[in-house]
């Protein structure tokens, strides 16, 4: 029994990660941000995460006013 919930469980994942690709999501510059922005309080970025993965992200924070 767990096995197949494990598995469906699997599928549900699998499904949810292909609907939401990477061409549904906008291409943004960081530095087009930053540039209208200001400088963010905190950036994150997968760049150096091990293992790397295939799409490098930037995640720019930004504290209330």
């Amino acid at each position: 029994m767990k096995r197949v919930q494990r598995l469906l469980f699997g599928l549900a994942v699998a499904m949810i990660w292909f609907s939401v690709s990477a061409n549904d999501m906008p291409d943004i510059d960081p530095n087009a941000v930053v540039a209208k922005y200001g400088k963010p309080d905190r950036i994150q970025s997968t760049e150096y995460d091990k293992p790397r993965p295939p799409q490098v992200t930037r995640m720019l924070e930004y504290r209330k006013e």
